[in-house]
């Protein structure tokens, strides 16, 4: 469903004096610069000095002002016994801000929310950023969690990402075809990254991008090309099926959110193969480990090294830190390809040649 108002769905209660407010005609608070510094920078800020009913476009202030982009609530329900201050039976809630832990705060839920996402604007009605919000539970819903993304609206410009060293180091117009993989934690900045990258395409060149996600995290705008964007389970069943539809809409330029699956992996070079750039997502941690991933996918599949070692062009890793994004390009030379053929990733290190880029946020 989609969320209009996060005002029922959250109900945080600050501590005393730990903020200042302006109250304005609707009973809103207003973000003033005054409020926003009296938050601890990103990496140190708990949800609970939020201000009480903060709703949503107040919750994605405050979050977007402090350069935080994702958050989990992890809330144990009112009947499970939980120790706090020597009471039993509070909710001891958690949260994650941008992987650093927080200290706990009681929040109150809506049980009939469920997840969302919405579109948020400034005064002017203009659209300035989402929200994505997804709930979910676990250990027999004794336990739920609430994952709280915050996106820009537009895809960031190439030089606020490491987009401009990609163009700079494998030239300006698109590949005619191959694989590249993306890797790197939750909330490193790779969607960032490719929104980034495929605006530029799809502004410059007369290309059809067509993107299959989990769920859309950027959208993308028409230049001299477009973008056809799909959703997992709303708009198509599974990436296997959405990459066999894709195949009857010419694209150019296909984007996969995740490889994950043999099947996935095997429909992605498949679609390398038969001349689209593909780029594609993987858990894995730098370029060699992302070269072991799909190998490992594809394992039992026929002349399947022989298959990932001519259609696998580029590996990049995305890290970050509390003051940069690193960007590491790998371009997957003949001795590389070598290595995938004969399955001896072990010795990747001795061959590869990274090129790095750093993004501090200060810039951003």
């Amino acid at each position: 469903m989609e969320i209009k108002d996060l005002s029922e769905l959250l109900d945080i209660h600050p501590k005393p004096n730990s903020y200042k407010h302006d109250w304005d005609g609707n009973g809103e608070n207003k973000l003033s610069s005054s409020y926003n510094k009296d938050f601890p920078q990103a990496g140190d800020f708990p949800l609970e000095n939020i201000v009480k009913v903060p709703g949503a476009r107040k919750l994605s202030e405050v979050l977007f002002s402090q350069g935080l982009s994702d958050a989990h609530i992890y809330i144990p329900r009112k009947n499970i016994p939980v120790l706090k201050n020597s009471k039993i039976g509070v909710p001891v809630c958690r949260t994650t801000l941008n992987g650093v832990i927080n200290p706990p705060f009681i929040v109150e839920v809506d049980k009939n929310i469920e997840e969302g996402s919405m579109f948020l604007s400034n005064g002017d009605g203009g659209l300035v950023r989402r929200m994505r919000v997804t709930r979910s539970f676990s250990m027999d819903r004794m336990i739920e969690h609430i994952f709280i993304r915050i996106l820009p609206i537009r895809a960031m410009p190439v030089n606020l990402t490491g987009a401009s060293a990609f163009f700079k180091l494998f030239g300006e117009k698109p590949m005619k075809e191959g694989l590249i993989l993306i890797s790197g934690r939750t909330g490193s900045g790779k969607s960032s990254l490719l929104a980034s990258i495929l605006q530029e395409y799809l502004n410059k060149y007369p290309v059809h991008v067509l993107t299959i996600e989990d769920p859309i995290e950027y959208t993308l705008y028409e230049g001299l090309g477009y973008a056809t964007q799909k959703e997992l389970y709303s708009d198509v069943p599974d990436y296997p099926t959405a990459l066999r539809i894709a195949m009857r809409e010419t694209p150019n330029i296909i984007l996969v959110g995740e490889i994950r699956d043999q099947e996935t992996a095997i429909s992605v070079l498949n679609a390398a193969e038969t001349g689209h750039l593909v780029f594609g997502t993987i858990h894995a941690q730098g370029a060699s480990g992302s070269a072991e991933r799909i190998l490992g996918l594809t394992n039992n599949v026929s002349s399947s090294n022989q298959r990932i070692a001519q259609t696998l062009k580029v590996s990049i890793n995305v890290t970050s830190s509390e003051d940069s994004f690193i960007y590491s390009f790998t371009r997957i030379t003949e001795a590389l390809r070598n290595l995938i053929l004969e399955g001896q990733l072990q010795h990747w290190i001795n061959y590869a040649k990274e090129e790095e880029a750093k993004i501090y946020r200060k810039n951003i």
